[in-house]
């Protein structure tokens, strides 16, 4: 089996590499990144693709004839006409649950910062504020106890669940708006409140996103759905840019209708230089690094050979369908 990786660098850089995608290949072809229009010349009579972000769209499948196999190294796969390859009968696979953690992490690092106010005091602090003040300390305007607020949860997969451990941990509050509410997950889940969406809008003090992008969920929050969220709440998205408006976000923050915002992904990656987020006080940027520890890119990489290894024996692991 013949085996094109078109865009290496979203996951190894750092002396990463595939290694154990070779081990079961006959050949490997590794491309940094690969612009859209080389995508089909590239992949060329490949068998298997890994791919993170070049779109493998039905054109691509109608002209790489021998492909059978699209590894996609993430969780989501909106990269992938996921209806174009099962026509076609070419196996998709993802990757779930590498970066749970990781991405759990990253929304408490965004509470903390908001409730604590940490890089905003040390900016304070190296300016002089501290320096000039008479007191042995000052009282920053806003600092909050993270166990006095209630936190919303919008899609209640892996990450979902994690983040709502952590917060159950911090003594916060949490309502959880879902597709699908089981059995299983109120057992397990005993002091989380499921809601629905308006309740959960209307309620929570901040608002955290862990759904997919589909066209259900596509510029979701934008303007009328802002307007009815609890006045001076808070909005995480670390999931996709898609799903958020990033203009009526902006426009929802600077008005002071949402307090804040933290965001680790945007509609459009990199953020163009002229982005609505820019430059709005209380928009917090991260570059869609949530998910980017190290041992979660070793993990990622791990499992992209389990997945390959288990379609090779004819029982494929983490098919993903349309």
């Amino acid at each position: 089996m013949n085996c094109v990786i078109l865009d290496s660098f979203a996951t190894a850089n750092e002396n990463l590499d595939f290694g154990a995608i070779r081990e079961l290949c006959e050949r490997v072809t590794v491309y940094q990144r690969t612009p859209p229009e080389e995508v089909i010349r590239r992949i060329g009579g490949a068998q298997a693709v890994l791919t993170n972000k070049c779109v493998i769209s039905r054109e691509v499948m109608d002209c790489c004839t021998q492909l059978e196999y699209i590894g996609v190294t993430a969780t989501g796969c909106n990269v992938v006409d996921l209806q174009a390859a099962e026509e076609k009968g070419i196996t998709v696979t993802n990757v779930p649950g590498y970066s749970t953690q990781a991405v759990a992490q990253q929304v408490f690092a965004y509470l903390l910062d908001y409730a604590n106010q940490v890089a905003d005091l040390n900016r304070q602090v190296q300016q002089g504020g501290w320096s000039r003040c008479r007191d042995f300390c000052f009282y920053p305007a806003g600092m909050r106890l993270l166990s006095s607020m209630k936190l919303g949860i919008f899609g209640f997969g892996a990450i979902g669940q994690q983040v709502a451990k952590l917060a159950l941990g911090f003594g916060m509050k949490v309502l959880v708006c879902t597709r699908t509410v089981t059995k299983k997950m109120e057992k397990k889940f005993p002091q989380v409140k499921f809601v629905s969406w308006e309740t959960l809008l209307k309620k929570s003090d901040v608002i955290t996103i862990h759904t997919p992008l589909t066209p259900q969920t596509e510029n979701l929050f934008d303007q009328s759905v802002f307007a009815r969220m609890k006045a001076k709440s808070v909005l995480i998205n670390t999931a996709r840019g898609g799903i958020v408006n990033d203009l009526h976000l902006a426009q929802a923050v600077k008005s002071g209708q949402l307090a804040a915002a933290y965001l680790d992904v945007a509609p459009q990656e990199p953020l163009p230089e002229n982005s609505p987020l820019l430059g709005v006080p209380g928009i917090v940027l991260t570059p869609h690094c949530a998910w980017a520890a190290r041992e979660c890119r070793e993990k990622l990489i791990r499992i992209c050979a389990q997945n390959l290894k288990a379609y090779q024996k004819g029982k494929p692991i983490h098919v993903v369908r349309g």
